[in-house]
């Protein structure tokens, strides 16, 4: 008997966990589209799940439950469910960053040219 409440005391803390999970995203969902009131739904979630490092399942859900259903076209909904998969797993970039996490620098600025004596020269 000790073993089934052990599994019934599990299962509940799995569930909550989701619960808890899904509720979390609902609010920053709609924290990001109180912030950009313009944008699709979702752009929104996007924008929401990016470098957060939810599960697929979790995506798939928040995505059926949040994103209106004009903002896709049905018949590319499990490759927009694997971008947006991608998409969370994917680090999040800080303002400090200069590297990306794909290799290479961040382009910081604008380089202009200047011409001095014929030569040209480069800066930032």
């Amino acid at each position: 008997m000790q073993v089934f409440g052990v599994a019934v005391l599990f299962y509940t803390m799995v569930t909550n966990h989701s619960f808890l999970i899904m509720k979390s995203l609902k609010r920053k969902f709609d924290q990001q589209r109180k912030c950009n009131a313009l944008q699709s739904s979702y752009l929104c979630f996007a924008e929401t799940v990016k470098g957060c490092g939810f599960h697929k399942r979790t995506i798939a859900r928040g995505f059926e439950n949040l994103v209106d259903k004009d903002d896709y076209c049905p018949a590319e909904k499990e490759s927009i469910i694997r971008h947006l998969y991608m998409l969370t797993n994917a680090p999040r970039r800080t303002s400090g960053d200069t590297k990306s996490p794909y290799g290479g620098e961040f382009v910081i600025g604008v380089h202009q040219s200047t011409t001095n004596h014929g030569n040209t020269a480069r800066s930032n």
